[in-house]
């Protein structure tokens, strides 16, 4: 392991590939195997650079290292794609040491890709820990707040207000609200919308971590 996370930008691409394998196994990820060429598939590594698990759920990782000031686009994000529908995974991460597109990030949504920047491996790399591949159960105030909205929802009301304070968790709550809604089939589809990109990454990751996924509605910015 690096000491020096700048030193990524040195590695091989054989050796970042170790090297994010490393990360994630330090973070809890197990029985990570790095793919070989013409093994799990018939040309190349198929668009999956590893395989990992976490939490009984098979990830494919896709891994593109790249120099700065570059950017990882759309091809990347469908070799991911491709070849983990190949292997029949359905969890996927796309991983850089730089940044993606907006055109990546737009998609990734509606893909039900995770992606992992520079900022986001090195805080992987730091804390050996993240959202990513975790099982999110709500808290007791969390949960108090879901059913008291879950039984305002059942008696009519189409309108809901919750407030919370920062750092509270309001993402996850209204992830296992929405969950239990579609449980009970009065609705089939959720909407969800957001001024930003960013809070619709957010969401992303707590529908995943509770076991559903948002049907997303993305306006560009002008």
């Amino acid at each position: 392991m690096l000491s020096d996370f700048k030193k990524i930008d040195t590695l091989t691409p054989s050796d970042f590939e170790v090297f994010v394998r490393d990360v994630f196994v330090a973070a809890g990820w197990t029985d990570a195997m790095i793919t070989k060429v013409g093994q799990e598939f018939q040309h190349g590594d198929g668009g999956v650079d590893i395989f990992a698990y976490k939490n009984k759920r098979k990830f494919a990782i896709e891994v593109k290292q790249r120099q700065a000031g570059s950017t990882v686009d759309v091809k990347a994000l469908n070799q991911l794609v491709t070849g983990a529908k190949l292997a029949n995974v359905t969890n996927m991460i796309l991983v850089t040491n730089s940044y993606f597109t907006s055109e990546v990030k737009v998609r990734a949504l509606r893909l039900g890709v995770e992606l992992m920047d520079r900022d986001g491996l090195q805080d992987l790399w730091i804390k050996k820990h993240s959202e990513i591949g975790r099982e999110i159960k709500p808290r007791k105030y969390q949960e108090t707040v879901i059913q008291d909205s879950l039984a305002r929802f059942n008696d009519g009301k189409s309108r809901l207000l919750i407030e919370m304070a920062t750092g509270l968790g309001k993402t996850y709550t209204v992830a296992h609200l929405v969950k239990q809604i579609l449980q009970q089939g009065k609705a089939k589809r959720i909407l969800f919308l957001a001024h930003q990109v960013e809070i619709l990454l957010q969401s992303v990751t707590a529908s995943f971590h509770v076991g559903y996924l948002l049907l997303y509605a993305f306006k560009p910015r002008p």
